[in-house]
């Protein structure tokens, strides 16, 4: 599925997968809908591509299941002004996101209002060039085990830039600064690292 957008939907998610196996999803908007802009649930072996959820009464993106989602590859999604969690990443495995965004680097107004990225549950889950910026909350909240992070950035967020409450996550390279949080920038279980 390519070349659409989706606007004003009244369910409780705009654009919803559930149990669908080996499909391309790319180049799709989901604009002002009352609830979730995009919902992956229980699918498998799928690429999603230049994806952007804008200014949804809920989520901009929900991943999500037990363990049973596998397989996923996102690139370039982008998620901008929705009212909770830009990403929110439950159970998945073997899935990897690239130069994904939650918030928009050019604009504060845009940011969501919740975590950028939400995680938690997941197996072998990797962001590679993630950015998060100008969220209400965290801009990574990672708790759970599993997770790796190359390469991303953490900016403008009102809570700290990195909140990590799991075991043997792994973040290289990656930077966060300029947060409101006092809690420092990056958050390790109790302790604090502050600086970049």
């Amino acid at each position: 599925i390519s070349d659409l957008v989706v606007q004003n939907s009244a369910t409780n998610y705009a654009i919803s997968f559930t149990y669908c196996n080996s499909f391309i999803l790319e180049n799709v908007v989901t604009y002002q809908n009352a609830a979730t802009g995009f919902r992956f649930h229980v699918c498998t072996s799928f690429l999603l591509n230049s994806l952007k959820a804008d200014s949804n009464g809920n989520y901009g993106f929900i991943l999500i299941r037990q363990g049973s989602s596998q397989g996923l590859t996102c690139l370039n999604l982008i998620s901008v002004s929705n009212a909770a969690d830009g990403f929110r990443v439950e159970s998945t495995s073997a899935a990897i996101f690239v130069g994904c965004y939650a918030g928009d680097p050019t604009n504060a107004a845009e940011g969501n209002g919740g975590d950028g990225f939400d995680c938690s549950g997941a197996d072998t889950t990797s962001f590679v060039g993630c950015v998060s910026v100008y969220n209400t909350f965290y801009g990574f909240n990672v708790n759970a085990s599993g997770f790796s992070f190359l390469g991303c950035t953490s900016n403008g967020n009102i809570g700290d830039s990195w909140n990590n409450n799991g075991l043997n996550n792994i973040i290289i390279g990656s930077s966060g600064n300029q947060n409101a949080a006092t809690g420092g920038e990056f958050v390790i279980g109790t302790s604090a690292l502050g600086g970049n």
